[in-house]
């Protein structure tokens, strides 16, 4: 049985770690809605991660969370392994899900990760299919 998103708001969700860990999450939203802007997002609590959605048709598909730490954040992928990773930031060894962890807004680097965004919301898309 699929585990529902909760209501309860993202800013709040958040408000609970250091502010360091808060202008990383705020960051990284920012660069997941820029790279893929039909989706949604919501409180996974029993989770304890942001879920997002990218939207198709209607249907959604669930590509990545945002998990924060008191002392990062890690942004998972749901079909990590079949994503490309030139820059090899990737971690993980699992057979599906891979993920990046940040520390600090420096640590982010969209002309990186905007790609790889895009391509994890396609390839959840395409049910963990990679796009060639």
């Amino acid at each position: 049985m699929a585990k529902k998103a909760s209501t309860i708001d993202v800013t709040e969700f958040v408000s609970h770690y250091p502010r360091p860990i808060q202008q990383v999450v705020a960051s990284l939203r920012r660069l997941i809605r820029k790279s893929v802007p039909d989706l949604s997002e919501a409180v996974a609590p029993d989770l304890h991660f942001i879920r997002f959605r990218v939207t198709e048709g209607q249907k959604s598909h669930y590509f990545c969370h945002l998990a924060p730490f008191d002392d990062h954040v890690r942004l998972g992928f749901e079909y990590g392994a079949l994503l490309a990773d030139p820059e090899h930031l990737l971690m993980g060894k699992g057979k599906r899900a891979r993920h990046v962890i940040f520390s600090k807004s420096s640590d982010i680097r969209p002309e990186d990760l905007e790609m790889m965004v895009a391509e994890a919301a396609l390839v959840a898309v395409n049910r963990g299919h990679a796009i060639v």
